[in-house]
Formats: C-alpha cells, sequence, structure tokens
C-alpha cells in the first residue's frame, strides 16, 4: 500500500485487499477522530508547527470537505462526542468545545487538574477523569458546558481508560489490575475489587454483556454478565503492537489501532465465538505509520494515522 500524507479512502471488498479510490493532502496527523451527524471531528497534530481540531463533512465520505478549523494550544490526546459537545484533553486541561454549530466550534470550559489526564467520559450526567496521579476525579456534568467538582477517589495505579457496563466501571490501571467501581450513585463511586488480566492493559471497551481489553499487541475477551466477578473467554494476539487500542466495534468485528506514541498495523478480529476470536483482516503493510483512533459508522471505517486520515469501506 503506497504512504501518502493526507486524507485517503479505500474501497474494501470484506476481506479482499483494499484498493484506493480517493486521497486529498487535507489532514496531515490526525491523532483522534469522533464521529456525529454527518461530520468528522478531526485532532490533527503537526508537532511544532501546530495543533488543529479540524470538523470535515462526511456526508460524501469520497468528497470530504474541511468545513472548520479552530487552533489549540497543545497536543490532543483524546477526545469524546457527547451529545453537542467536545471533551478533549490538550496538555494537562480538559477542554470542552461546544459543537452544536459545527461551523464555529467555541470552548465554553476548561478543566486544569494539575496533572496528566488519563481518560475521561460521560455516565449519567456524571464526568469521570483519570489521572496520572492515580485519582478518580468526579464531576456533576448535568450543565456540560460548566461541569462542577464533587469528590475523588484512589484509585489502584493510573487510570489507562473507562468503561461502563449498568451499574459498574471499568478502569484498566498502569498496575496491571483492572479495578472495578459501582456508579449505582454516579456522584460517589465505590470500588467492588480488582481484576488481573493475562497482560497489562493499556484500553478498555464494553458491549452488552462483555468487556474487550486491550493488552500490549492482544485483546482479551472477559464474560462481565456477574459485573464485579469477570470471567477469561478467549483472547487473540494481533499484528507488530507494542501497545494495542481496541478503538470500535459492530457487535461481531473489532477494529483495532494503537496507541499515538506506538506502532503497529491496524487489524480487524471476529469477535465470535467470543472463546475463540481470531484476526481476520489486517492491513499490510502500513510502514512507518501510527494508527491512532478508528471509528466505524454505517459500514465505514475512519483511522486517524501519522501518515493522513484514511476512510474504508467495509462491505
Amino acid at each position: 500500500m503506497p504512504v501518502y500524507t493526507g486524507f485517503e479512502l479505500y474501497s474494501l471488498a470484506y476481506p479482499a485487499l483494499p484498493s484506493q479510490i480517493y486521497k486529498t493532502p487535507v489532514i496531515n496527523n490526525p491523532k483522534e477522530v469522533e464521529l456525529f451527524d454527518h461530520y468528522a471531528l478531526v485532532a490533527d497534530d503537526n508537532y511544532n508547527n501546530y495543533h488543529m481540531l479540524k470538523v470535515v463533512d462526511i456526508t460524501n465520505p469520497s468528497a470530504p470537505v474541511i468545513v472548520e478549523q479552530f487552533e489549540v494550544a497543545n497536543s490532543v490526546m483524546y477526545m469524546t462526542y457527547i451529545d453537542g459537545y467536545l471533551l478533549a484533553s490538550i496538555g494537562w486541561d480538559l477542554v470542552i468545545f461546544d459543537c452544536t454549530n459545527p461551523l464555529a466550534l467555541s470552548i465554553v470550559e476548561t478543566i486544569d487538574l494539575a496533572d496528566m489526564i488519563g481518560y475521561y467520559d460521560i455516565f449519567e450526567d456524571t464526568l469521570y477523569i483519570t489521572t496520572g496521579g492515580a485519582e478518580l476525579f468526579v464531576y456533576d456534568a448535568t450543565d456540560p458546558t460548566a461541569p462542577v467538582y464533587i469528590t475523588s477517589k484512589t484509585t489502584n495505579g493510573n487510570g489507562l481508560g473507562l468503561a461502563f457496563n449498568g451499574d459498574y466501571m471499568y478502569i484498566p490501571t498502569a498496575s496491571n489490575l483492572i479495578e472495578i467501581f459501582s456508579v449505582s450513585n454516579p456522584l460517589n463511586p465505590t470500588s467492588q475489587g480488582t481484576y488481573t488480566p493475562g497482560s497489562p492493559p493499556a484500553w478498555v471497551m464494553t458491549q452488552d454483556d462483555y468487556l474487550y481489553l486491550s493488552c500490549d499487541n492482544s485483546v482479551e475477551i472477559l464474560d462481565i454478565s456477574s459485573p464485579t466477578a469477570p470471567l477469561y473467554l478467549g483472547s487473540v494476539i494481533g499484528d507488530g503492537a507494542d501497545d494495542f487500542r481496541f478503538a470500535a466495534t459492530d457487535g461481531l468485528f473489532g477494529y483495532i489501532g494503537g496507541a499515538h506514541m506506538y506502532w503497529c498495523n491496524p487489524t480487524i478480529i471476529s469477535l465470535w465465538p467470543p472463546d475463540s476470536p481470531s484476526v481476520v483482516y489486517a492491513f499490510d503493510p502500513f510502514p512507518y505509520i501510527s494508527p491512532y483512533n478508528i471509528e466505524v459508522d454505517n459500514d465505514i471505517l475512519y483511522m486517524g494515522t501519522s501518515k493522513g486520515l484514511r476512510i474504508y469501506d467495509l462491505y
């Protein structure tokens, strides 16, 4: 596969080899991608030159158009879009953007935790933020433009991610554990114990009663129908990664990217049966390209990489 700097679209007659059908150099180094309505929010980072949030109209994925650009002060590490608002970790700050008008982004709040942010998410109008100081900060986000600090909790190591299932929250930590919290009272999460995975965890995602855990270059699948007693079902080893990121799922397949500082070949895995997941497609080769976040919508895959935003038709 040729390497380009820019925006690329591939048609993938799944699972045959992709063939390029579109390319335009509109986005250079998109570390994060979030989708809403018919737009893609992209964090475009050119290291010391500029750091930009870009809104791309993807009404026609084969002819994307940048409709808004917003310069930010530092690299965007992670982004989460929720009901008209974008939460972005920029440096040590969590910055909240109003996206209700995609053509005119605006900052409505900045939270400075004076510590490196691990990850964050909103659940039941509550904002949870993990930090490098092994803390979980809790904010009332009933008004997402003005979160109100409620409390903080100590975690078993730096929190690397967050995922929710029912009244429970799962946090992979740098101490190689999954910490389980009850959020039946969202403003007062309580620890319910830990789970020790087979390899150091890096990322976590849940769907139905399954938890998908990114561990080094593998993905573990856990049954969490008993929320405080996860049961290991199976795992699959991917392709050439030091730090996998299980980035998206449509229920039958999982889509694997990498962390911001690591190289890997993005991979599609079959999640069924859950006790024997398997690699069904590896985007190979990806020379000197770091795939970051992946989003899937309507059978179209959007992948931020160090060589541009790539778009694939999955079927």
